[in-house]
């Protein structure tokens, strides 16, 4: 599957819907993306730390993302 996000907004929606969802050592390079956003677009997007919920309770989506997902930034 295919998801494409063609504007600012919509990187920057989808940011934020994952935040606080990882649960693996790929949060560092999500977070080095929150850096780059808000230094290049003038936010202040908070970094949130790993998820440690019980597994039954977690959103699919990052899941799916962390494991087998790929997320490509083009400008």
């Amino acid at each position: 599957m295919r998801y494409v996000i063609a504007d600012t907004q919509g990187v920057i929606k989808l940011t934020h819907m994952m935040n606080g969802s990882f649960r693996t050592p790929k949060i560092q390079t999500f977070h080095r993306f929150i850096d780059w956003l808000n230094t290049n677009h003038s936010l202040n997007i908070a970094k949130l730390p790993l998820n440690t919920s019980p597994l039954d309770s977690d959103a699919w989506f990052a899941g799916f993302t962390e494991a087998d997902g790929y997320f490509g930034i083009t400008i």
